[in-house]
């Protein structure tokens, strides 16, 4: 799937878009077996997300990006919540079924002019925590990450194969092509396209080598997914969930370690590793995931300027990319010129 191929949801402005959204989301919400109070934005990003105020319980309903995940793979995601909350210790915002018996609900929009599947979630009360994260919080997080994985490996995943060498930095990657960015130099360019494929032979290296640290993950647990209620850690937005390097779902959050905390490095690196004793509780991480995850971590920085380059549907997002990639730019270069 190459995200370059969707079409974009319209070509306006963000606050036309979200009025829009707004429309269709009281519309999808009559389909489920809630007495709405009140409907609030939430965000405009990969999708459009609403909190439901309902008369007893709160619930989160998602309009989905067209031409992302088509119903199978939506419905997998799904299933995999469902299992978790069933067969794990694991808290998650665990779908709802509408009236019709469906845990997805396909709604033809008149402003958009497209069909649009929009699914809800029960809504799990907590605070994040991007800006005040601590080391036992980061042991934490290890520890709620293989729970993940360790149900992953037990989980078939036929519709998502998203996160392996080829959907990070392959010639068709799932976020987006980073070939041909709008924001950038034709000189930065040029040196994106040259480092791409070395990033990709090192992941199809240990891909080839370790096939059984690949499985069902997350893949975006980063500070904004994760909520903190008194007693859990929550992962909520497994929207990218997929197949994919047990190692990516660390170094994302690594990374969101970086982004969100002005700490020196040898702090950073004190959180880095409570992150990865907690995951060692109930998995392995050895100096082969060492040596991968710098591979890892160019391979999510540029698969979000991928995701970036394509989202001429958000105004928002597409200021978001020239920052973006000069950083993206300047990392590789420290490691790579």
């Amino acid at each position: 799937m190459n995200m370059q191929q969707r079409n974009p949801v319209q070509k306006t402005s963000y606050l036309s878009q979200v009025r829009k959204f707004r429309n269709l989301a009281y519309q999808a919400i009559k389909r489920f077996p809630i007495e709405v109070a009140d409907i609030k934005f939430i965000r405009f990003g990969e999708n459009a997300t609403f909190k439901i105020i309902g008369k007893n319980k709160n619930f989160v309903l998602r309009i989905h990006r067209p031409n992302y995940h088509n119903l199978n793979a939506l419905n997998e995601e799904l299933s995999w919540i469902l299992n978790l909350s069933k067969k794990t210790d694991v808290l998650v915002p665990t779908p709802i079924l509408s009236k019709n018996g469906q845990l997805i609900e396909t709604m033809i929009s008149n402003d958009f002019k497209q069909e649009m599947n929009c699914d809800v979630l029960n809504w799990i009360d907590g605070r994040q925590i991007e800006k005040s994260v601590t080391p036992k919080h980061l042991y934490e997080l290890g520890v709620l990450t293989s729970k993940l994985q360790n149900y992953g490996k037990e989980s078939t995943c036929k519709n998502r194969m998203y996160w392996n060498a080829s959907g990070l930095a392959g010639d068709n990657p799932t976020l987006g092509s980073f070939e041909n960015v709008s924001a950038i130099s034709k000189d930065d360019q040029k040196f994106i396209n040259l480092t791409r494929p070395e990033i990709y032979k090192k992941l199809c290296e240990y891909e080839k080598k370790f096939p059984h640290k690949m499985g069902l993950i997350h893949s975006d647990l980063h500070f904004g997914n994760l909520i903190r209620t008194k007693n859990d850690f929550v992962p909520i937005d497994f929207d990218d969930c997929g197949f994919g390097f047990f190692a990516y779902d660390l170094a994302i959050s690594m990374l969101s370690l970086e982004n969100n905390l002005n700490k020196p490095l040898r702090q950073l690196n004190q959180f880095k590793e409570q992150l990865i004793e907690g995951y060692c509780k109930n998995s392995t991480w050895t100096k082969d995931e060492e040596e991968v995850l710098k591979y890892l971590y160019h391979a999510r920085r540029l698969s979000g300027i991928g995701w970036l380059n394509s989202r001429a549907d958000n105004q928002r997002l597409q200021k978001m990319l020239p920052k973006y990639a000069k950083n993206v730019i300047q990392k590789l270069k420290e490691d790579f010129d």
